[in-house]
């Protein structure tokens, strides 16, 4: 093997190992490019008829978006916020009725050690920050109390005395606890608030120039290739957009129809249980799976009934979704196999976290049209529809 190869071999681990250590900021970063192509596509109609300068189509564009959602703001805002805050004082409730329940049952327990192993939290910790007085101070010790107040001594018999820690120097350790999940939540923040400024950053960089980054992919390219480099990517391009567009309208009817179903059987904060169901679909099968979660732990706190009807609407805004609004949106968007997606969503799951679950369906869109369009059509000269091409 010539020297040539094991350097180039070389480079190509060095890369792959530096992708896998940074994976969450690639992650955030082909997210802002899937944005930013997707809003490309407004832009190039409203170029037809303003032409210059040529910052200011994609700007019209991204004003208009903007405008839809201060419309929608502006419409549900007001009791959107109310039922956010009103659902944030009752799910704490509801998940302490949720783990006083599995605490009764031999099945529930392992599955709660199981949670208290891998996040740190045990579940008497949560049950205990429920049921804290909320003026923060610990209750005195009851008994005989000496002079100085520090706590109760015992008296041995050998006549020495051993003091007991008091209440104050008990709650020492809950307070550090307290304090690192405080930090470790800070962490998070900042993590992820840097990953979207990423995200909106390269939106922003690809979404007004993206004429820059084609160009640098076709110098990469050997000249007698770029006219199907050029395709491949304006075919990567629409199936993207049509990818978005599949995507808004099934967040819609998701957020829409969870909203009315949980109003008709009269679950508490409807409109913010929808809202946050439809926003969790962006990603399929999962994200419907964990938008139902604060709907079912709030529902715990209404009866077994309304657990029974909150199941119901749930079910039936995702059968009336999958069945009849996303067979009718993919006659015009993309439509991925879902075998191929879930398998994709839980291996990047696995590798890459929360990102890679997100990703994990625009990135299975690219590689189906880059196979489609360089495999099974350059190379194998078998005639095939693009993905997204219609």
């Amino acid at each position: 093997m010539s020297w040539s190869k094991l350097v180039a071999m070389g480079l190509v681990i060095g890369g792959l190992l530096i992708i896998g250590v940074t994976h969450q900021v690639w992650a955030a970063a082909f997210l802002g490019v899937v944005f930013a192509v997707s809003l490309n596509g407004p832009s190039e109609w409203i170029r037809k008829y303003v032409r210059r300068p040529s910052w200011l189509p994609t700007a019209l564009a991204m004003l208009v978006v903007l405008a839809v959602l201060a419309g929608l703001g502006w419409v549900i805002g007001r009791p959107l916020a109310t039922q956010i805050d009103e659902l944030s004082q009752k799910l704490p409730a509801a998940t302490q009725n949720v783990i006083t329940w599995l605490e009764k049952r031999p099945w529930g327990q392992h599955l709660l050690q199981r949670a208290e192993n891998a996040s740190g939290v045990s579940a008497q910790q949560v049950l205990h920050e429920n049921k804290a007085p909320r003026n923060g101070q610990a209750q005195r010790p009851s008994g005989p109390q000496d002079g100085q107040g520090t706590g109760s001594r015992d008296r041995q018999p050998n006549g020495r005395q051993t003091e007991t820690p008091s209440a104050g120097a008990s709650q020492i350790p809950s307070v550090g606890k307290i304090l690192q999940s405080v930090g470790g939540a800070l962490s998070l923040a900042i993590k992820n608030g840097a990953l979207v400024m990423v995200t909106l950053m390269v939106m922003l960089f690809v979404a007004f120039d993206p004429n820059v980054y084609q160009r640098g992919v076709l110098w990469l390219v050997p000249r007698q290739h770029e006219a199907t480099a050029r395709q491949t990517m304006d075919r990567l391009g629409t199936a993207m957009r049509w990818w978005m567009i599949g995507r808004l309208a099934s967040m819609t009817a998701i957020g829409v129809l969870t909203s009315l179903g949980l109003w008709l059987i009269g679950m508490p904060a409807p409109i913010a249980l929808g809202a946050l169901s439809g926003l969790l679909s962006f990603v399929p099968n999962i994200g419907p799976i964990l938008g139902a979660v604060p709907g079912l732990l709030l529902a715990l706190t209404q009866g077994p009934w309304m657990v029974l009807a909150a199941v119901c609407v749930y079910v039936v805004a995702e059968l009336i979704e999958s069945n009849g609004i996303t067979p009718l949106v993919d006659q015009y968007a993309v439509s991925v196999p879902p075998g191929i997606l879930i398998v994709t969503q839980f291996v990047l799951a696995i590798l890459t976290g929360v990102w890679g679950t997100i990703v994990a369906t625009p990135l299975l869109v690219v590689v189906i049209v880059l196979v489609q369009q360089l495999y099974v059509r350059q190379r194998l000269r078998k005639p095939i529809e693009i993905t997204g091409s219609t």
